[in-house]
């Protein structure tokens, strides 16, 4: 069976974001359910097992499913996976070899105890390791055959019984992070059950067992450097951007890193997986650009970026007021910690659209801004230990951390002739919705269901007529 490797890239970029912006949105429908039936403090424990496995899980492929793209022919590509297959297994046993060993040494209670979570939860991590690896292969095949959609779909279900098995064990078992992990674990099955089966129907006939061949042994020489290049950038990415939720748990408890969890998950969930969707699929097509074109494509991409994740993070500030009557009292300080985390997540998917201009340029000055990246969460945890409570702790870590991506982009833009681009796109975005959407809360005030009204016209209109033109802008390159 053929497979059309040179369908339209952009095609392939919408139709993921797309598909993902709707697994998100589902999400979001899902959110006022879930925060009714857990707790704050589960949402904190949930948030440091995730901070670990987003850490561990660099070193589940040691970032070689980034050469999943590379080879001109789908045969080596198949070869490629079963290199990222072999090696994934082998870290998941190292990984269980490190829990069976604290098991017979007796040291696991203390383990758990220390990482702040219950022992069961150890016990899955290497699970969890497993599984986030699997589904990284997986998108990578699927991208480069040039069926994102496969993706979107696979995110949807992992969304939907994850989601679905979190409540129903929450309801039926018991409110806890155990409930929060397993159902995580169960949608991730669902996934992968749905990429592999879409994949294999699709592009089987590429596909042989090799085993741990010559062949593999030949392709993991061949693209060594790309551990050797990413993994230091991806493992101080995860350092910086994860572990707050740590830091926050053991200072300052767990119903804190839930709320800052909580927070992050709503504003930054739909902005990451939009800006990871598009830089998925654009990754391969922009790598094998001219420099002109490629420099088009990049502002292009920040152009549709910097508008499309202006709207919910003003919407959420400007709102924020009305979370706890849609998730419930106890979350009734989640509006103290919104404005500052969504400042700091808007300037951080700017960030990382105008990252893009300096990606094939400059790796090392990447990694020193995330060497930086990881030393702010413990500068701030450390102040805030000593001289604030934990809401100003996170506003500290928030304000310094969009004062970071603020001067990196001046900095990037600067250095790639972009900078206009940068500011414009800035100042539009977010004074044309700061406006309008404090002229509906007016609205919203004095009749809620016209300020409703309102807000659904606005942000309709928004995304018919700007968003719409940055799309069309896109599909012209």
């Amino acid at each position: 069976m053929s497979i059309n490797v040179d369908r339209n890239w952009t095609s392939q970029a919408l139709s993921l974001a797309f598909l993902t912006y709707v697994a998100q949105a589902v999400s979001i429908v899902i959110i006022p359910f879930m925060a009714r039936v857990f707790a704050p403090e589960q949402y904190g424990l949930f948030a440091v097992y995730l901070a670990y496995i987003a850490v561990a899980s660099v070193f589940s492929t040691w970032r070689y499913s980034m050469a999943i793209a590379l080879p001109e022919d789908h045969r080596q590509a198949a070869i490629v996976v079963q290199a990222c297959l072999a090696i994934i297994v082998t870290m998941t046993a190292v990984f269980a070899g490190f829990v069976v060993a604290a098991e017979v040494s007796g040291y696991s209670g203390q383990i758990s105890e220390f990482a702040g979570v219950p022992l069961v939860i150890l016990y899955v991590f290497p699970l969890g390791i497993m599984l986030a690896g699997f589904m990284n292969v997986l998108s990578g095949w699927s991208l480069r055959t040039s069926n994102a959609a496969h993706v979107g779909l696979a995110r949807i279900v992992q969304i939907l019984v994850g989601a679905g098995c979190q409540l129903f064990l929450g309801v039926y078992w018991e409110a806890s992070v155990v409930s929060l992990v397993l159902g995580q674990l169960i949608g991730q099955l669902a996934s992968i059950a749905v990429q592999a089966t879409l994949s294999h129907r699709e592009t089987g006939g590429y596909y042989e067992w090799y085993g741990i061949s010559s062949a593999v042994r030949a392709v993991l020489l061949k693209y060594k450097s790309l551990p050797q290049t990413l993994v230091q950038t991806d493992l101080m990415n995860a350092l910086g951007k994860k572990t707050l939720p740590v830091f926050i748990s053991v200072l300052f408890g767990s119903k804190l890193a839930g709320l800052l969890s909580f927070a992050t998950n709503v504003i930054n969930a739909p902005l990451a997986a939009i800006t990871a969707s598009i830089w998925q699929v654009s990754h391969n097509r922009l790598s094998r650009q001219e420099e002109s074109e490629r420099s088009r494509t990049l502002v292009l991409i920040h152009n549709l970026s910097s508008y499309l994740f202006s709207l919910p993070v003003v919407a959420i500030i400007v709102f924020r007021d009305q979370l706890p009557l849609i998730l419930g009292d106890t979350w009734k300080d989640l509006p103290e910690v919104v404005p500052f985390l969504a400042a700091m997540i808007f300037m951080n998917s700017v960030s990382n659209t105008t990252s893009y201009f300096v990606v094939f340029r400059r790796f090392r000055q990447e990694s020193m801004a995330n060497i930086l990246l990881t030393i702010l969460p413990i500068v701030s945890v450390v102040v805030g230990s000593m001289l604030l409570n934990g809401v100003e702790t996170i506003a500290l870590y928030c304000g310094l951390s969009a004062l970071f991506y603020l001067v990196l982009n001046i900095y990037w833009g600067a250095t790639t002739d972009n900078l206009g681009v940068f500011w414009k796109n800035l100042v539009l975005s977010i004074l044309v919705n700061t406006a309008c959407l404090l002229l509906i809360r007016m609205v919203f005030d004095v009749s809620m269901w016209a300020g409703v009204a309102s807000g659904v016209v606005y942000m309709s209109g928004y995304y018919l007529l700007i968003i719409r033109r940055r799309f069309r802008d896109l599909k012209g390159v």
